[in-house]
């Protein structure tokens, strides 16, 4: 049963062993602080490396793994199915984003129908340019400046993702 002030916190992972660990401890410490309820749910997609053994050792942290690589989206959907708060965060595995933003993102939520966190100088290559590109489309056909499309961490609502 979801609690009033609660969320969940997906955390997709493909071959992380490298960092899981440390990230997921550097979540929990960024989150020491809130009297709000949460918890931490990462989704191996199907790693080939220790993603899944060291994952699973880390306390408060609820392993789901898929038996394959299905891909990010399948692995935020599947996040989404699991978890038991109606407010719902995403952020990659990799430490691209920094955990203390997540309580601030979420003070937003009672305004906005999802808030979406913008990397900075983190892309670059052919992957930078589509991205560049994608964000002035989405800003152009939204009216509202994206600045950063396929960021990972987000805060929604599971009625808004469904």
């Amino acid at each position: 049963m979801a609690s009033k002030d609660g969320f969940s916190i997906l955390v997709p992972a493909f071959n992380e062993a490298d960092c899981i660990e440390k990230f997921l401890n550097g979540l929990k410490a960024a989150l020491k602080d809130t009297d709000r309820e949460y918890e931490i749910i990462v989704i191996d997609d199907g790693s080939t490396d220790q993603t899944n053994s060291i994952a699973s050792k880390v306390p408060d942290v609820t392993v789901v793994r898929h038996p394959y690589n299905k891909g990010y989206g399948a692995s935020v959907k599947t996040g989404v199915q699991k978890a038991k708060e109606d407010l719902i965060v995403t952020i990659d595995a990799d430490g691209q984003h920094d955990p203390v933003h997540i309580l601030e993102m979420l003070e937003m939520m009672g305004e906005y129908d999802l808030v979406a966190g913008a990397r900075h100088g983190f892309i670059s290559g052919s992957r930078g340019l589509g991205n560049k590109f994608f964000c002035c489309l989405a800003t152009y056909l939204s009216n509202i400046k994206v600045p950063d499309l396929t960021c990972g961490l987000r805060v929604f609502t599971r009625e808004k993702f469904y």
